[in-house]
């Protein structure tokens, strides 16, 4: 899936958080069902994945990353949806700037 975010028409820091974060949520596993709740690359909740994106599937790593940077450009809060995978990449690379 990094090849699909480095080709991806996002900003060098949104290409480094969702590298960093998709690999601290699911170890970059589109499919990983690990977590009894949370589901896919970015470890969405089926509820709230059905609620914002009810056409798309969960497992579908495309739409993980596609949504998943839409969210952010809206404002989300990262440290809400993404606690601890949020603050490793803080840790790393300082707070995200939008």
């Amino acid at each position: 899936w990094y090849s699909v975010v480095d080709d991806g028409n996002y900003t060098i820091q949104e290409k480094k958080w969702l590298k960093l974060v998709m690999y601290c949520e699911s170890g970059c596993n589109a499919e990983s069902d690990k977590n009894p709740v949370y589901k896919g690359l970015f470890q969405w909740h089926p509820k709230y994945w059905n609620i914002f994106y009810p056409k798309d599937n969960i497992y579908d790593g495309y739409s993980q990353i596609e949504n998943t940077v839409r969210k952010i450009r809206n404002g989300v809060n990262l440290y809400a949806y993404w606690p601890m995978c949020h603050k490793r990449y803080v840790t790393k690379y300082g707070e995200f700037i939008r």
